[in-house]
């Protein structure tokens, strides 16, 4: 019976003994760092664990995540206030501590940049946007238009200084950034590339924006020898550059174009511009002392120039540089160096450069329709024809 005592008490010692160790280990203390209480949507955030006494972890993030690692970190792809739970293991059993997070949308930064600082009207210009944490995008360009691309390309009609506007929205609220463009007339005096008449002694007239042409002597006439370029009225105001051919089939009011919208400075300066028939009609076209010719002066023009069957020839620049091959006939003897501008026909196209010059006459022949006169590449006449205001051709003046 003693030894039987003896081992039961031994047993329940170390039984003691060893529970005593268990309940004597420390438990966890849970604590942590996040790198920012207050982060943006879809920043990574990192936390930092400074828990002793555990050996394993899990956390939850309060936006249904969780993770396992010791030190991890999380995006969070929504905004709001979120619970931060570490939980913690260890021999001394468990603990856990949290924290919250506030989570936001950052507020949007509007920017942009201008590819294009110095254009000129009729020229497609580039606006890049470097705005960030923005979803949709508003542009004011100043002049009545606005778009909602994100890299737009906006075209000005006339000159000026215009304030460019960038509205940036995102779930962050919105930012608004605005710059100034410039946009200018060039310059287009000594850019032709016309081969006038070497023998002849031309003489000079400018127009109402400063655009200074030939001019030539031709019987009791004297006549422009380039085809006019201006963008303004004889009163300052500008004559709208219309690039849209909806709008230029449309319109009921003065207008002009380029060939084919060309912005090269030797085009402008050499075929002049394409001005449609209202704008001819509103009789501001011509600076002082010019004016548009009528059908009586197109005539004493062919008349000085061997009449209408030849006088296409003696008009007409030589050569085949602007005029179609064989450019019949072309003799220039006049110096007048008619030139080939073409036409921007009705629907908004464009059509017959290098093959006809065709030139406004302000004769009156019906209700928005006037007279115009013609040179062909391959033929020597001068002829005339009539058509309605909504198409463009070349201008000439003739001295009062």
């Amino acid at each position: 019976m003693k030894k039987k005592f003896r081992l039961v008490w031994t047993f329940t010692l170390f039984s003691i003994i060893f529970s005593s160790c268990q309940e004597n280990e420390p438990a966890p203390i849970v604590d942590f760092t996040i790198s920012k209480t207050s982060a943006n949507v879809n920043e990574s955030i990192m936390f930092t664990n400074l828990s002793t006494n555990a050996s394993s972890y899990i956390w939850d993030f309060g936006d249904g995540n969780s993770s396992t690692s010791e030190n991890p970190t999380h995006t969070y792809s929504s905004s709001g206030a979120f619970t931060i739970t570490l939980m913690a293991n260890g021999a001394g059993g468990d603990n856990s501590a949290s924290k919250v997070i506030s989570v936001s949308f950052p507020a949007p930064v509007s920017d942009f940049e201008i590819l294009n600082t110095s254009p000129s009207p009729g020229e497609s210009i580039l606006f890049k946007n470097l705005s960030e944490f923005a979803t949709s995008y508003n542009w004011d360009f100043g002049d009545g238009s606005s778009s909602t691309e994100k890299h737009p390309y906006h075209t000005f009609s006339e000159a000026g200084t215009f304030q460019i506007e960038l509205t940036a929205k995102g779930d962050g609220g919105e930012s608004i950034t605005s710059k100034p463009i410039t946009v200018s007339t060039p310059t287009f005096n000594g850019l032709t590339t016309a081969q006038f008449n070497s023998e002849i002694e031309y003489g000079t007239m400018m127009d109402q924006e400063g655009n200074v042409y030939k001019t030539v002597k031709i019987g009791s006439q004297t006549w422009m020898a380039e085809n006019l370029r201006t963008s303004k009225y004889n009163d300052g105001t500008p004559i709208p550059l219309i690039t849209n051919d909806d709008e230029w089939e449309g319109t009921t009011s003065g207008g002009y174009s380029n060939y084919n919208h060309s912005n090269k400075p030797s085009d402008v300066a050499t075929y002049g511009r394409l001005y449609n028939g209202y704008a001819v009609s509103s009789g501001k076209l011509a600076p002082e002392g010019w004016h548009i010719p009528t059908d009586e002066e197109w005539q004493e023009l062919a008349n000085k120039s061997w009449g209408l069957d030849e006088a296409g020839g003696r008009l007409k620049e030589i050569g085949t540089t602007h005029w179609d091959w064989p450019n019949t006939s072309a003799g220039n003897q006049t110096g007048f160096t008619a030139l080939p501008g073409g036409e921007r026909v009705a629907n908004g196209s464009f059509r017959d450069m290098g093959i006809y010059g065709r030139w406004w006459s302000s004769t009156v022949i019906e209700t928005e329709r006037n007279s115009y006169w013609e040179m062909f590449y391959s033929g020597s006449e001068l002829d005339k024809y009539a058509s309605f205001y909504f198409v463009g051709y070349s201008v000439r003046l003739v001295k009062d």
